[in-house]
């Protein structure tokens, strides 16, 4: 369709308690995404990022997805 779109990902497979194919999930979640041809921020890394992916989405018509991990979101 030419739309963009913000997808928040939850991440999977980072607490030792989870089972063992979400930390295999986990691991491989930023390359897949990047194979489907998005935009990949991880929200751990700059928290203001929604903005910046926002732009992308619906100025550039561009996919984009974001990383959350436990605890970024209460």
């Amino acid at each position: 369709y030419g739309l963009g779109c913000v997808c928040l990902i939850s991440n999977r497979g980072e607490e030792v308690s989870e089972e063992p194919q979400h930390r295999e999930w986990g691991k491989n979640t930023h390359m897949w995404l990047q194979l489907m041809g998005f935009t990949v921020f991880d929200i751990e890394e700059k928290m203001d990022i929604l903005q910046t992916s926002c732009n992308l989405a619906y100025d550039e018509e561009r996919l984009v997805a974001v990383i959350v991990h436990r605890g970024n979101i209460r």
